[in-house]
């Protein structure tokens, strides 16, 4: 990721750091550094009392929860880090989605096939699915797919 790249808020942030504060941290660099200091810091506090009043809420549901529509899936949590990555990290996480794609892809193969009653088994299916990999996507399609499997 370059330097220069602007990055996007994240939904925590967004409900944290209204825009007026964003504005405040855009203008740090062009004031005395005693006001710097004074100013970020000040930012940082108010960003801090946003957040403890955010989770304040009197609900039975953690409510930063409901900022994402299904927080529940990992690869919405993945597409959500991505933008923050490195390139070698984004590489990671593409590796890590296309794995979650290809399990998903499996499991839904194998509903279809057990609901229509065909007899290939999981472990020709699967084993048809790594030979279509190089042997160190195959050696990484193993070590998350265990990953994955401990998580499910």
């Amino acid at each position: 990721m370059e330097e220069n790249e602007r990055l996007t808020m994240t939904a925590l942030d967004a409900q944290v750091s209204p825009r007026h504060l964003q504005m405040i941290k855009a203008a740090i660099p062009y004031v005395h550094l005693t006001e710097q200091r004074f100013l970020s810091i000040y930012v940082k506090f108010l960003e801090f009392k946003n957040t403890m009043d955010f989770f304040s809420v009197d609900d039975d549901q953690l409510q930063a929860c409901s900022l994402n529509a299904d927080s529940s899936d990992p690869m919405n949590m993945l597409n959500d880090i991505r933008p923050f990555c490195t390139d070698s990290e984004r590489e990671t996480m593409d590796m890590l989605l296309n794995v979650f794609q290809a399990m998903n892809l499996y499991r839904a193969y194998q509903s279809s096939t057990s609901s229509s009653g065909e007899s290939a088994g999981p472990a020709n299916s699967m084993d048809a699915l790594k030979s279509m990999l190089s042997p160190e996507q195959q050696a990484m399609f193993d070590t998350y797919s265990a990953m994955l499997s401990n998580m499910t």
